[in-house]
């Protein structure tokens, strides 16, 4: 029998078929782990870029914050690094910056950033909150007199024997029908132990019509005019030193006109009566003013501190805070005035003997209507500048409708900060890094990106605002 001869397939190659499977296989492993590779350095890239961008807007938000100078904090945009096309492009009331700046890794950005004037800067959130407190205190005291003013008027004496130049003794005058107008007339002692007070000067005032020719003007009606919207206020703050405390003193009075008819028995004829029976009777008339002048509050506290004063100047208003509604009622006088002075004993100095300056904090309590005769005058005599830091308007240098006027009497510098102040000329940006004034402007900054490198910068990166 015959042995079979095998022939050997050992050197045969991979057929055409496989060789395309195998390829097939080997790009669908490898397509994805590319993809991966170039997901990943664009997702690196752009961490890259939004950290470059959020330093570049966080640069430009700490510049604003820490200077009180617009030529300076323009001076330090224009330093930031590859800054070019610097413009302003807003107002001296609305700051606003464009520039163009290179990223950690060259990357080109533009830095917009605006400041805008907050319309009510809440000074509880100051690191002086305590004071704050205690400042309410003393605004509860002063709302309680403005509350209750009315009764306190009321019970005024009418000045006749007044030795204050601002509370004249009143005109008292009688009137003659003969010739038909009023005549200086001196009440007798019981005349004016009847009429000692207001209160029977109110009662007694008589409000009837046209008689024996006298005209309508001249019977006031004190019974509707007696309101608060008929009074002046008047609050002095004087602010002194001794030792190391201010000592600070309050005293607040209130004045309404009066012009008040009344009808009585005619005392020249002696109260005789006619042959009619009839007590002869005439008219008398009261005019003048009527001052209230409340207690003096003293206080003291350390002059390393700033100095809270609160206040209000609307009508009746109704506002939450803490969860309890407070109801207050001081307001709308006919006018307010607030006349603050620092006297000379007032000079501050650091430890190392350099002046310092007072800061006085005015603060507005309640209310969004303003008070057209509402106004703050400031005069500081001491020997160390006075910074003011309020809601009121104020320009500088002040304009007439300014809220705060600022004496000529002053003897060294008032300076003005303000969150309304929209033409300060002494470029007040709206920050002073003492730790006590947080910021009367919020900032915003956005950075954009040169995506397609045409100059557009059209890719908003990062965005940041001080409220935020």
């Amino acid at each position: 029998m015959k042995a079979r001869k095998w022939i050997s397939k050992q050197n045969s190659g991979f057929s055409l078929i496989e060789l395309l499977v195998a390829i097939a296989i080997l790009a669908m492993l490898t397509v994805p782990l590319l993809n991966s590779f170039v997901m990943s350095g664009k997702i690196n890239r752009s961490s890259r870029r939004l950290q470059n961008a959020t330093a570049v807007a966080q640069s430009a938000v700490e510049a604003a914050k820490h200077t009180t100078d617009m030529a300076e904090l323009e001076a330090m945009l224009k330093a930031m690094p590859g800054s070019s096309g610097f413009t302003s492009t807003g107002t001296v009331d609305l700051p606003s910056y464009k520039l163009n700046v290179q990223g950690a890794d060259g990357e080109k950005f533009q830095l917009q950033l605006t400041l805008t004037p907050k319309p009510s800067y809440d000074y509880k959130d100051t690191d002086f909150t305590d004071l704050y407190n205690e400042a309410k205190v003393i605004y509860s005291e002063l709302v309680l007199y403005d509350n209750n003013v009315l009764t306190y008027m009321r019970n005024q004496e009418i000045p006749y024997d007044s030795t204050d130049a601002l509370v004249p003794k009143p005109v008292t005058e009688k009137w003659n029908s003969t010739s038909g107008g009023w005549e200086a007339w001196t009440p007798t002692a019981a005349d004016r132990a009847l009429r000692y007070t207001y209160g029977n000067l109110f009662a007694d005032e008589y409000t009837g019509g046209e008689i024996e020719g006298i005209i309508n003007p001249a019977f006031t009606n004190m019974y509707s005019d007696f309101a608060k919207k008929n009074m002046d206020k008047v609050i002095d703050v004087n602010i002194s030193q001794s030792g190391d405390e201010y000592i600070v003193t309050i005293n607040i009075s209130y004045e309404i006109d009066y012009n008040v008819v009344y009808r009585a028995e005619d005392e020249i004829a002696g109260g005789k009566e006619t042959e009619e029976d009839e007590t002869p009777m005439a008219f008398y008339r009261y005019s003048g003013t009527l001052k209230y002048k409340a207690d003096e509050i003293v206080l003291t506290g350390s002059d390393e501190y700033p100095l809270y004063f609160l206040y209000a100047k609307y009508e009746s208003v109704k506002y939450a805070e803490d969860g309890i509604t407070e109801i207050v009622d001081p307001k709308h006088f006919m006018s307010t005035t607030y006349n603050i002075k620092v006297d000379s004993s007032v000079a501050l100095t650091h430890e190392d003997g350099t002046p310092r300056a007072v800061e006085l904090y005015l603060v507005e309590q309640v209310g969004s209507v303003a008070d057209s005769e509402f106004k703050i005058n400031i005069v500081n005599k001491g020997s160390s500048e006075l910074d003011v830091y309020t809601n009121e308007i104020y320009h500088n240098p002040g304009v007439v409708g300014d809220t705060i006027v600022l004496s000529v009497e002053s003897t060294n510098p008032v300076k003005v900060y303000t969150d309304k102040d929209l033409t300060n000329e002494d470029n007040h940006v709206g920050y002073k890094n003492v730790g006590t004034l947080t910021s009367l402007y919020k900032i915003d900054a956005k950075v954009y990106y040169d995506a397609k490198g045409d100059g557009s910068y059209s890719e908003l990166v990062y965005s940041v605002s001080t409220e935020d």
